[in-house]
C-alpha cells in the first residue's frame, strides 16, 4: 500500500513537469527561495525543452508546487518562504499609525532590548546602517548590554518639524547592580509613509546637547 502511495505522488510530479514543459515557452527550471535548483542527475528532453532534474522526487513531494506562467518557471513554497511571509505580515502589523505609537514602541524596543522590534519600526532605508551600529547579542535580535540596562524610558519633549516629520527628545535612565546612572538623552525622527510612521533617524546625545535643545 505504501509503495502503491508512493507510485501515485510520482506519477502526479512526473506528469506536472511534462505538463510545465509543453506550456512553457522557454526551458524551465525549478527554484526554491528564489534559487534555481541544480541538476544532480543526466538532464531530461521533453518536446525540445530542456529541463533540470531534481535530486530526487522526494524533495519535491514533499513541498507545495506553484506554477507561475507570467514567471514561466516552479516556485516551491519552502518553510522558509513561509517564514518570511509570515514576518513580513507581522512587521506591517506593528507599523505605528501615529508619531506618538512609533515613539512609545522604540522606546520598548530599547528598554526590552528587543531587536526585532526595533529593526520593524525603522525606516527601511536606514535599517541595516542603525542595527549594525547597535551592541547585538550574537546568533541573536537581543540588543544593548544585559548591564548596565535600561531602567526607564521617558518622551521628553515632541517637536513638529513638518506635516509628516516629528522630533522627540526621549530620556532614560541607566542601572547597574550598585545602583543608577543617568539621565542620558536620545533625540529621536519619524516621518510619515502613507498611513505609517516610521523612525527615519536617531542618535544618543551628550547631557550638555540635551540641555541646549
Amino acid at each position: 500500500m505504501k509503495k502503491y502511495g508512493y507510485g501515485i505522488a510520482t506519477g502526479i510530479v512526473i506528469g506536472l513537469v511534462v505538463a510545465i514543459t509543453l506550456f512553457a515557452s522557454r526551458p524551465t527550471r525549478p527554484s526554491a527561495d528564489g534559487n534555481v535548483i541544480r541538476a544532480c542527475n543526466a538532464l531530461e528532453k521533453l518536446n525540445s525543452h530542456v529541463i533540470d532534474s531534481v535530486k530526487s522526487l522526494s524533495e519535491i513531494i514533499e513541498e507545495k508546487i506553484v506554477w507561475f506562467v507570467n514567471r514561466q518557471g516552479v516556485l516551491m513554497d519552502t518553510e522558509r518562504e513561509a517564514q518570511r511571509i509570515r514576518l513580513d505580515l507581522l512587521e506591517k502589523a506593528l507599523a505605528p499609525h501615529s508619531a506618538k505609537e512609533a515613539g512609545e514602541l522604540f522606546n520598548t524596543s530599547i528598554k526590552t532590548r528587543n531587536g526585532a522590534l526595533l529593526y520593524a519600526i525603522l525606516d527601511p532605508q536606514i535599517r541595516d546602517q542603525k542595527m549594525a551600529s547597535e551592541v547585538v547579542e550574537e546568533g541573536s535580535w537581543v540588543i544593548g548590554l544585559s548591564s548596565p540596562w535600561v531602567s526607564s524610558m521617558v518622551i521628553d519633549s515632541e517637536k513638529q518639524l513638518d506635516d509628516s516629520t516629528t522630533e522627540f527628545l526621549v530620556r532614560y535612565h541607566m542601572s547597574t547592580s550598585t545602583g543608577g546612572e543617568g539621565p542620558y538623552f536620545i533625540k529621536l525622527t519619524v516621518k510619515k509613509f502613507d498611513d505609517n510612521w516610521l523612525i527615519t533617524d536617531y542618535e544618543y546625545l551628550e547631557n550638555g546637547e540635551a540641555a541646549a535643545s
